[in-house]
């Protein structure tokens, strides 16, 4: 029993020396204190930075501080291109890697060190770093700057060319250069060799990756290429990111009564396009014509419907085309989706209004209140006759209606919508029935509409100076949101006017409309085509309610 109770003592002691011993060991800095916020910085660099007569070899670079070794190696790009990537090696606050002997003759090479690279903290490096070494006798000093327009972070590309032999397909391979942009979009390529070179802007999460325009955000210059001097500067050279839409095809579809149908695209039909002809292919093989409406509440669906009920089995639905002007968005459309052969129609209902629904007019604009159901209906043309307008004081309103399809008309009042008034509306369900014969669930239904007070509008104008460029057109966006409000034209006098802006803050945004569609062309990369000229002013302009404000003019020359 005393041997036990000696063994039980001997592990404590045991446990307790253990313990105080790990404690010592664990020397932790001291918790709490302010955040680490300083970007890391280079230190120094062997051999030292713009060295000649480089042949490669142990290359080092110190820093303030430890970095985070996972942020390393994605972090370090050499241009032009190694025939193979370094090993990167960190020892304490010092990064070593070994350039291969086998250079270009006379050829400046750049380590560029993006701010991917952060400290043991998280912390990135505040802009990138550049590194030359030259194999021949001089550095090349070339420089290539500009700015990405856009909220998310971007990166420039940069190949050099023979511009006897360029084609398309540059963009789809890796860069010979790369930039990575700062927090305000600005990039910069140094130590370049005078001859011609591409750009493009990239998704900073694809850099260094080789385009795919379908599935890359990419940006475009108005320049088709740019021409360097030795050691010239070129600079104003932006870019304003992009998607390429894609190609309109149908994902999904369903067969929702006796005779129609819904097929959702993958992505938002353009306003003032056209839907092609349309038919429903069944199991008979005998095709049945159809009418196609454009969903009102959500402009990728389209909503099929025949003049008889449908075969139950599966049945196709074909769309042939969807057009905008003279351009085609979809070529052929096909979808199969069961037809079954009994429907539940308990929820025909209104999706709009709401039963309480807010409209905000303006005094040269009336807006139309819109009323949709969830089933095709036969909208009788004295339609009116199931419809009650009353103001505040019950005093019925005399409307005027459009019947836009079976899913939808929209009314409104004669002598228009009162300000900060209500109204009571009332649709009655009696006479109104769906195509396919069920009659609407509610006999009546009730709806009260609030009309806000007409909203306060200001005026900005402005002049153009310093510029000898034609078809010039100002695009007015709200600072806040970021959102396009207006556009306006440079007329001969080169003086443009927004007649009527909301209150607030708003930016300006200048752009030759070469194509004279009446919107900022992105351009293309595959096929390659130039995007539009632009410049965005730098300042703010405040827009008040009934003022007419007059800004300086603007000269191009200041804000390229």
């Amino acid at each position: 029993m005393k041997q036990a109770q000696n063994t039980k003592s001997a592990l404590l002691l045991i446990t307790v020396v253990a313990l105080f011993v790990q404690s010592c060991a664990a020397v932790k800095g001291p918790s709490g204190g302010p955040v680490d916020t300083t970007p890391p910085e280079v230190i120094t660099i062997s051999p030292a930075n713009r060295s000649l007569h480089f042949k490669g070899g142990k290359i080092s670079i110190e820093f303030s501080e430890y970095l985070d070794e996972r942020t390393v190696d994605n972090a370090i790009r050499i241009s032009p291109l190694l025939s193979g990537r370094p090993e990167f090696v960190l020892r304490k606050k010092t990064l070593l890697f070994d350039f291969p002997e086998d250079l270009i003759q006379n050829q400046t090479y750049v380590i560029t060190l993006g701010r991917t690279l952060t400290d043991e903290h998280g912390v990135s490096l505040a802009q990138p770093v550049q590194i030359a070494y030259s194999t021949g006798n001089t550095i090349d000093e070339g420089n290539i700057s500009g700015r990405i327009f856009s909220a998310n972070s971007f990166s420039a590309h940069l190949w050099k060319i023979d511009p006897t032999t360029i084609n398309d397909s540059l963009f789809a391979e890796k860069p010979h250069f790369v930039s990575e942009a700062d927090d305000n979009g600005n990039y910069k390529f140094q130590f370049l060799a005078s001859g011609n070179y591409k750009i493009l802007a990239i998704d900073n999460r694809m850099t260094g990756l080789p385009l795919i325009p379908s599935r890359m955000e990419y940006g475009l210059p108005w320049v088709y290429s740019v021409s360097l001097d030795t050691s010239q500067s070129v600079s104003g050279i932006h870019m304003m990111p992009f998607s390429e839409p894609e190609d309109f095809r149908i994902i999904k579809g369903n067969w929702l009564g006796p005779d129609w149908g819904q097929v959702t695209l993958n992505r938002a039909v353009p306003k003032g396009s056209r839907i092609g002809s349309a038919y429903i292919m069944p199991e008979s093989g005998i095709p049945v014509n159809a009418k196609t409406y454009l969903d009102p509440l959500d402009s990728s669906m389209v909503q099929v419907q025949i003049a008889h009920p449908a075969e139950p089995g599966v049945s196709s639905i074909v769309i042939e085309s969807i057009l905008l002007g003279d351009s085609v968005l979809m070529n052929s459309g096909k979808l199969d989706v069961r037809v079954p052969a009994a429907f539940d129609t308990a929820e025909i209902k209104w999706n709009l209004p709401k039963r309480m629904t807010n409209l905000q007019p303006e005094k040269e604009s009336q807006p139309y209140l819109d009323c949709i159901i969830s089933h095709p209906v036969i909208f009788p043309k004295d339609i009116s006759k199931n419809i009650r307008l009353e103001d505040s004081d019950s005093l019925e309103v005399e409307v005027k209606i459009k019947i836009i399809s079976p899913f939808h008309f929209k009314m409104l009042p004669i002598e228009g919508w009162g300000s900060d008034e209500k109204y009571k509306l009332t649709i009655l369900g009696e006479r109104l029935h769906t195509t396919s014969g069920e009659s609407i669930i509610d006999s009546v239904s009730i709806f009260s509409i609030s009309v806000s007070d007409y909203p306060s509008f200001g005026s900005l104008e402005g002049r153009i100076s310093g510029s000898r460029k034609d078809k010039l057109l100002v695009v007015a966006s709200s600072a806040e949101k970021e959102l396009p409000i207006a556009t306006s034209v440079v007329n001969s006098d080169n003086v443009f006017t927004f007649e009527k802006l909301p209150e607030g803050l708003v930016r300006l945004m200048v752009f030759q409309d070469s194509d004279m569609n009446n919107q900022y062309s992105h351009g293309s990369a595959i096929p390659h085509k130039q995007a539009e000229w632009f410049a965005v002013v730098p300042d703010t302009f405040e827009v008040r309610a009934n003022w007419d404000k007059v800004i300086s003019a603007i000269h191009l020359g200041e804000v390229d």
